[in-house]
């Protein structure tokens, strides 16, 4: 009796599953999450998919960027696309980081897309999608040499002197 119950409670939840529908529509942004030296234009591939029914069309991309760097390439080779399903549309876009950023500082670009899910009947449902990229700022490997080459220095040059006390 009980397996007939945990089975029947097992298929109610399923077709309850099956009911509910997630909303197909992805939006990402590779990479993720990178870094960039000072200065440096650092490019990010957005991508806006349908996975499934019914079409989408694209209408408005919100970039917002918390951090020091700067929007510098706009992508706009998507918008107002219809995608029917499945579907993959993809552009690629630039953050500048600013040359006066400091080791450590994030930069956190999130972007917004809105789109209309095109229904059988015509009608029409704004739906939006977000994604996030994150850019932490590191050091000119140049300067990381010269620091590190500027901390052996000072490490020969005290262990002679510890060396040569010794001896006397």
């Amino acid at each position: 009796m009980k397996v007939k119950i945990l089975l029947l409670i097992f298929v109610a939840t399923l077709l309850l599953a099956a009911s509910v529908r997630a909303d197909p529509v992805r939006l990402i942004v590779v990479p993720n999450e990178t870094t960039g030296r000072p200065g440096e234009n650092i490019m990010l591939t957005l991508a806006f998919a349908n996975l499934g029914p019914p079409n989408v069309q694209i209408l408005n991309a919100q970039f917002a960027i918390v951090g020091p760097g700067t929007l510098e390439l706009l992508p706009s080779n998507f918008l107002g696309r219809v995608l029917g399903f499945p579907d993959l549309v993809t552009s690629v876009f630039s953050i500048k980081t600013s040359p006066a950023a400091q080791w450590g500082e994030t930069i956190v670009t999130t972007i917004t897309v809105d789109y209309d899910r095109i229904l059988p009947d015509g009608n029409r449902t704004r739906g939006s999608a977000t994604a996030t990229s994150k850019i932490t700022v590191v050091p000119e490997p140049t300067t990381m040499l010269l620091l590190g080459t500027g901390l052996a220095g000072v490490g020969i040059k005290t262990r002679k002197r510890f060396t040569s006390r010794k001896s006397k």
